[in-house]
């Protein structure tokens, strides 16, 4: 199922919004968009290390194949596949792309408007019925009204960003959390061996110096004897 990427992203549009972002079921391919971002990069490795072999801008067809890790495996229109951020992908269309939609459905609408006396689909000229004009009139409003929504979503961007910004660094911070709880998790389950270990060396060395006096204190103890009844019970 083929979809397309986000339109052409204005000026001053680097960021995502997250509002669309959208988790994909890994393995079955569906259609989708980029979300509002200039340039993304098409990659041959899921894990994104190696040098893209394409930058996809805004408005370029896609197809999703799978999902792994964070990362979408997509297929271009020329079949050429790759894989790109998931986060980027959306199955709605950004506020950006539908915007200029409403607005050339917005100029179409006008311009049947304004020649009454064409008939779309023949060749002849007569009265345009008064139910189509009123048929246009409520198009027309419908369009403006989705024109002004979307552009109330696009002033919104800026505190997306901003939202965008924080959960990013959430993200990073809880995934420091986490490797620091990991870490002391090692080091409480490895203490208690390694403590082991050195109390046993510690008793080691006190058992050899405890034989050692005591072998010295049985070596004197012995000679004492030998000399007390060598010279018939002298003491020394």
């Amino acid at each position: 199922m083929v979809a397309s990427l986000v339109a052409a992203a204005r000026t001053g549009m680097r960021r995502t919004l997250s509002a669309a972002l959208l988790c994909l079921l890994a393995g079955l391919a569906s259609a989708a968009h980029i979300t509002d971002k200039l340039v993304i990069g098409l990659y041959e490795q899921p894990d994104l290390s190696d040098k893209p072999k394409r930058l996809l801008t805004s408005g370029t067809p896609i197809e999703v194949l799978e999902q792994k890790k964070g990362k979408a495996r997509v297929r271009l229109g020329d079949g050429i596949t790759g894989w790109i951020e998931a986060r980027y992908v959306s199955e709605a269309k950004p506020a950006a792309m539908a915007l200029l939609e409403a607005q050339a459905e917005i100029r179409r609408l006008k311009k049947q408007l304004e020649k009454p006396g064409m008939v779309q689909g023949t060749s002849d000229t007569r009265p345009l019925p008064s139910a189509e004009k009123t048929r246009l009139g409520l198009e027309l409003g419908k369009a403006r009204e989705r024109i002004a929504e979307l552009e109330r979503s696009l002033a919104d961007l800026p505190r997306l960003e901003a939202a965008v910004k924080e959960r990013d660094a959430l993200a990073a911070r809880l995934e420091a959390i986490r490797e620091a709880l990991g870490d002391e998790r090692k080091s409480t389950q490895t203490g208690p061996e390694e403590r082991k270990g050195a109390e046993r060396g510690w008793w080691l060395w006190l058992g050899a110096v405890g034989l050692l006096m005591f072998g010295f204190g049985a070596g004197v103890f012995f000679i004492k004897q030998r000399i007390s009844r060598r010279f018939r019970g002298l003491r020394i």
